[in-house]
């Protein structure tokens, strides 16, 4: 298991909880060690049992966090990112499955050299079936890209296919991956 908390932001929503279900099934983080946001207490009351931690507070939620997942909606983006700039430690993995979201803006917006992952998963995460594009902005190394969350998010009984290691300014430019 990774060194660590991993906070999913928007983390109640169906995708965040399609995440968070393949780490703690894989392995990668125990409930524990994920931290679940989302803006209603009673949005977070959906992840039921899972033994996951759970606020309505991102800050709260991204301070020392080795990996932070957006997951929240596309109109949210630019909010999230502004508020939690600041809270993210130089080493901190920032993924992305915000539909839309480049990994020019989520950088731009960051305003540092962080490393920044973009996850393209489908609905059918949320069965376990998503065949997922993964692709890494200008700071992300190969070893972001083989890193799990970014690979845990389709298992089981899904695929992954990891992009160039180069930044793709327009989501034209992930993988093309067909469902």
């Amino acid at each position: 298991m990774p060194e660590g908390t991993i906070a999913v932001i928007g983390g109640a929503g169906r995708m965040g909880t399609a995440l968070i279900d393949g780490l703690v099934t894989a392995g990668e983080f125990a409930p524990e060690d994920v931290i679940a946001t989302a803006r209603h207490t009673r949005s977070l009351d959906r992840l039921g049992d899972r033994g996951v931690r759970r606020t309505a507070d991102n800050v709260e939620a991204t301070r020392g966090a080795s990996v932070v997942v957006l997951a929240v909606h596309p109109t949210d983006m630019d909010e999230v990112l502004t508020q939690l700039a600041p809270e993210f430690g130089d080493d901190t993995l920032v993924l992305s499955i915000v539909t839309g979201a480049t990994l020019a803006k989520i950088q731009g917006a960051l305003g540092r050299d962080l490393a920044v992952v973009r996850a393209t998963p489908n609905i059918a995460a949320v069965v376990g079936s998503s065949m997922t594009a993964i692709c890494g902005g200008a700071h992300a190394s190969a070893q972001h890209l083989d890193r799990q969350p970014g690979q845990v998010l389709p298992e089981p009984g899904g695929r992954a296919k990891r992009g160039p290691l180069t930044q793709a300014p327009s989501q034209a430019q992930v993988p093309h991956v067909p469902a």
